[in-house]
């Protein structure tokens, strides 16, 4: 008897503090974290939590060895039974500790991961806005070589520019990623970030393609008709390739699965809507020039050649905004239907959790009575989730009407999965 009473209190304690873990385990397990100082407390937590947990096996060990005595009595089944119970639940919580840890973790080298690319784009930015800041000091009065000096710098940038665009591609994408594990105020914040990030780089694209026609107005002013109008030739021809090699860039294959137009797809089309803008804006910022070029032409009496390169031009700018106008049109749309599809995958994840939390028919007439109302708030909660569906279908047919066969293949199978997705939960 005295061994059973020792017994029971040592199994009851255990029971506790293993109940303990649970609770804290899952309240860290579904909780979403603000900032990265948050985000590092967690992971801090979680590994003491996990380090606590393991510690404990030389308890469990222990109350294994002190309740060998009872195996011998008439209580050995009884026993034995409440022995793989408790060290089934200890190995269970060790290895949700560890799924937790890894979780937190994940999300941790994530937002750090988000840091520091935001970190090095704002850096690019700020060291690209000095360069250009030297480059528009006092044109006027420059002699030609300090001008060539200045053009040669800004050059320099616009080689080095797709490296700034992978820097806010990657960044975007990385906030993107961290939003989804962020609390709601942290959300905003990253939010807020992305988008002044994105409006600092357009800005600064449209400054650069501004500065460069400024200088090579500068420059131009030192050479003759003749030069001038090479150069404008050369300048439509570059912008012309420039123009076709967006024409002619395909976006990886969309991965399949629930709005599986997300990730890799999105991006790159997001990607190649800002390469064409930067083309865009450079076009509309040698207007002057062309302008320029029109008017010596006149007092040279060149008034046919001049025609001819005015025209080049405004079919490359017509060329240049309709194919910016359509890729944008296509990414708002294809960005749309992600969304609404995600914000409909989210509420029917969240409504089968709590299906599955009262879809055992068991417990006593309390817990079936609390079911049975739980079950008929989901189901007065179906017309929401109807039309949430309604909104990711419409949204998938309007892509459908601007995608290409192998996009509208994909989104018509995502739909697809959506409306199975909502069926098989009603």
């Amino acid at each position: 008897m005295s061994q059973w009473r020792d017994y029971k209190d040592e199994y009851e304690r255990l029971s506790d503090w293993l109940q303990q873990f649970d609770i804290l385990i899952k309240a860290q397990k579904n909780a979403l974290l603000p900032n990265l100082k948050e985000k590092e407390k967690q992971v801090k937590e979680v590994r003491e939590l996990l380090d606590n947990l393991i510690q404990g096996q030389e308890q469990i060990d222990k109350f294994n060895k002190t309740a060998a005595g009872l195996l011998s009595s008439h209580l050995d089944t009884y026993v034995n039974n409440q022995l793989r119970h408790l060290n089934s639940r200890y190995q269970v919580q060790v290895n949700l500790a560890k799924d937790v840890l890894n979780k937190v973790e994940t999300n941790l080298t994530q937002h750090q991961e988000y840091e520091s690319n935001l970190e090095k784009a704002r850096d690019w930015i700020e060291n690209a806005k000095q360069i250009i800041r030297q480059g528009t000091e006092a044109a006027s009065s420059s002699s030609r070589e300090e001008l060539q000096n200045r053009l040669d710098k800004i050059q320099e940038l616009l080689r080095k520019r797709e490296e700034g665009q992978n820097l806010i591609h990657l960044t975007v994408n990385c906030g993107e990623k961290v939003m989804r594990n962020t609390r709601s105020d942290g959300r905003e914040e990253i939010n807020a970030q992305l988008k002044e990030i994105q409006n600092d780089w357009e800005r600064l694209v449209k400054k650069i393609s501004t500065t460069k026609v400024h200088l090579e107005t500068s420059l131009l002013q030192w050479a003759d008709y003749s030069s001038s109008y090479s150069q404008l030739q050369q300048w439509i021809s570059d912008r012309e390739a420039k123009l076709q090699q967006v024409c002619e860039q395909k976006v990886s294959k969309a991965r399949k699965g629930l709005v599986g137009l997300s990730s890799l797809a999105i991006g790159e089309r997001k990607a190649n809507l800002r390469q064409t803008n930067s083309i865009v804006q450079d076009i509309v910022a040698f207007e002057p020039m062309i302008q320029s070029v029109t008017t010596k032409a006149e007092d040279l009496q060149q008034a046919t050649p001049a025609t001819e390169i005015s025209i080049k031009y405004e079919t490359l700018s017509k060329q240049a905004q309709e194919l910016y106008a359509k890729q944008k049109e296509t990414v708002e749309q294809h960005q749309a239907f992600i969304d609404s599809g995600n914000e409909f995958v989210q509420w029917v994840r969240v409504a089968k959790e709590r299906l599955s939390k009262c879809s055992e028919p068991t417990g006593d007439k309390e817990s079936l009575a609390s079911k049975i109302t739980q079950l008929k708030v989901l189901q007065s909660e179906l017309p929401e989730g109807q039309k949430k569906l309604e909104k990711a279908l419409e949204q998938g047919n309007a892509a459908c009407q601007i995608a290409d066969d192998e996009d509208k293949e994909i989104i018509e199978e995502e739909v697809a999965l959506l409306q199975e997705e909502y069926d098989n939960y009603v």
